[in-house]
């Protein structure tokens, strides 16, 4: 299945440097395998509302039973200051 092509059938298709970063993003958390298939992380990572590094994150620390204070570092990278990119109101 060729990604590229599937979403260029959109109705309003992203741009292809988007998908590229997308899928480089991706791979390199190991979510899906270099012939594009998911991978069983990248099925759990798909049920998570979270950025792919979060969620990998997350994932592991679950599995090596530090959730709590991983909680609190995921938190903090998901994290916008409005200090950085200001407030639009």
């Amino acid at each position: 299945l060729d990604v590229q092509a599937f979403l260029a059938k959109a109705m309003d298709p992203p741009r292809e440097s988007a998908v590229d970063g997308a899928l480089r993003t991706l791979t390199e958390v190991q979510a899906i395998s270099p012939d594009g298939r998911l991978t069983p992380l990248g099925h759990h990572l798909s049920r998570l509302p979270v950025d792919p590094h979060v969620g990998k994150m997350l994932i592991y620390a679950s599995i090596f039973r530090c959730l709590d204070p991983v909680l609190t570092i995921a938190a903090c990278c998901s994290y916008k200051s409005p200090f950085v990119g200001g407030v639009e109101r």
